[in-house]
C-alpha cells in the first residue's frame, strides 16, 4: 500500500481463516497482499519470488509449507487443454476405457483414448480438438464443430468402446455434476469433479476447451485443484484475487 499510509502500521491475518481484505479503489489491497504480503512470506519459504514490497518484518510464518496465489488467469489457451486435463482426471479415465472388455479385445490400451497424441484414436480430420478453425481475412477466426467426428474428438472405432453405456466422447461432454454420478465409485476421478461442484462450477463440461473459461471459472478449477490435493500439503496460504 502507499508508503505513507502503512508507515508505522501492523497488519495482523489470522491463520485457518478466510480474511477478506477490502477497500475503496485505489486504496492499496493489491499491493498489499500481492506486493509485500505474498512475495514476503515466499522469500521466507525460500521460494524463487519477485522482491517484496518495503516492509519492516514477518511474523508467524513458520507454521506454513507453502503460498499460492490462485488468480483468474487462463489454465490454457487452446482446445487440447479441458478441465478433465487441468484437473489430473483424464488419465485415469482413459485407464478405466481401457480396462473394458470392448477395449481388450481390440487391443486398445490407454493412449488410444488421448486426443493429444498421433498414437491415439484421435479423429484425423481435427487431430483431436473437435473443432475446426476457419481464417477469416481482416477478422477474427471462426470456429466451427469438426464435421467429422462432430465434436467428439474421436474416431468411430475409439466411439465404439463403452464405458457404462458412455463412449468417450460423451464422457467430455458430461458435466462435472453428471460426471460424479457416473464415477462415484472412483474416488480419484470423483473428488477433484465434487469439489468443482462445491466451488459452484458443476456445469462446466469435461471437454470445456479451457481457452473459453471466463476468469472466474478458471480461478474455480485451480481452486478446485489445490483444495483435492491438500492432504498432501503442507499448511498453506491461499491468495485469491
Amino acid at each position: 500500500a502507499r508508503e505513507h499510509n502503512l508507515r508505522g502500521d501492523t497488519v495482523r491475518i489470522p491463520l485457518e481463516r478466510l480474511t477478506v481484505v477490502a477497500g475503496v479503489s485505489g486504496s492499496g489491497k493489491s499491493t498489499l497482499v500481492r506486493g509485500v504480503l505474498l512475495p514476503a512470506l515466499r522469500q521466507k519459504l525460500e521460494r524463487v519470488t519477485e522482491d517484496p514490497g518495503a516492509h519492516e518484518r514477518l511474523t508467524g510464518w513458520e507454521r506454513l509449507g507453502r503460498a499460492v496465489a490462485v488468480d483468474q488467469s487462463p489454465i490454457g489457451r487452446t482446445p487440447r487443454s479441458v478441465p478433465a486435463t487441468f484437473l489430473g482426471i483424464w488419465d485415469p479415465i482413459r485407464k478405466l476405457f481401457a480396462a473394458t472388455t470392448d477395449a481388450q479385445v481390440q487391443g486398445f490400451s490407454a493412449a488410444r483414448f488421448s486426443f493429444n497424441t498421433p498414437q491415439g484414436g484421435r479423429c484425423p480430420a481435427c487431430d483431436g480438438q473437435g473443432v475446426i478453425s476457419h481464417e477469416m481475412s481482416f477478422l477474427p477466426d471462426v470456429v466451427t464443430p469438426c464435421p467429422t467426428c462432430e465434436g467428439s474428438r474421436f474416431e468411430p472405432r475409439t466411439l465404439s468402446v463403452r464405458y457404462l453405456d458412455h463412449d468417450i466422447g460423451q464422457v467430455l461432454a458430461l458435466t462435472a455434476e453428471r460426471a460424479v454420478e457416473v464415477f462415484e465409485h472412483h474416488p480419484k476421478i470423483r473428488a477433484p469433479l465434487e469439489t468443482l461442484c462445491e466451488l459452484g462450477a458443476g456445469y462446466i463440461t469435461l471437454g470445456q476447451g479451457s481457452h473459453t473459461l471466463s476468469g472466474g471459472e478458471a480461478q474455480r478449477l485451480k481452486l478446485a485443484a489445490e483444495l483435492t490435493a491438500g492432504a498432501r500439503h503442507l499448511p498453506t496460504l491461499y491468495v485469491l484475487d
